[in-house]
């Protein structure tokens, strides 16, 4: 049986997946299954960097990342393929680093993040205190509104 027409609009079918552009076309900085079995045998993790701006520092990455060189990759430039086994994808090549290194990046990151979190209201809270200390009476927002208004 067939869905009603609404306000003169069929609605459109319900087993229809709407396509992605990874499905049509392939995710460009997916690292292929090989690879990633390759980097995780040697405790490695990957990620893509700008290969224009690590050659402009002279193979220096700010974050510590080096570019890979796999070991099972050595095919000849005419099949599209860098002979040394660099991973490139575009301007991008594929860099890596140790699983204990990115992990101390992403610790590093997170407690960043978890300082640059509630630093009005940490330092509304120090005021508050402050004030309290001196016998000052007075309101302390820690935001754009009162709590009374």
């Amino acid at each position: 049986m067939s869905k009603p027409i609404v306000n003169g609009k069929k609605p459109l079918p319900s087993s229809k997946k709407a396509l992605q552009h990874d499905d049509l076309f392939g995710n460009m900085l997916s690292i292929s299954p090989d690879i990633q079995a390759e980097l995780d045998a040697k405790g490695l993790v990957g990620r893509w960097v700008s290969a224009s701006k690590l050659y402009a520092a002279g193979g220096y990455h700010p974050k510590g990342w080096v570019v890979y060189k796999s070991d099972s990759i050595k095919t000849e430039f005419k099949f599209g393929n860098d002979p040394d086994g660099i991973i490139r994808r575009g301007d991008s090549v594929l860099a890596v680093k140790s699983k204990e290194k990115a992990d101390q990046h992403r610790e590093f990151l997170k407690q960043k993040a978890a300082r640059q979190t509630n630093t009005q209201a940490m330092a509304a809270s120090e005021l508050r205190s402050a004030m309290a200390k001196t016998g000052l009476n007075a309101k302390v927002y820690d935001g754009y509104d009162g709590e009374d208004e």
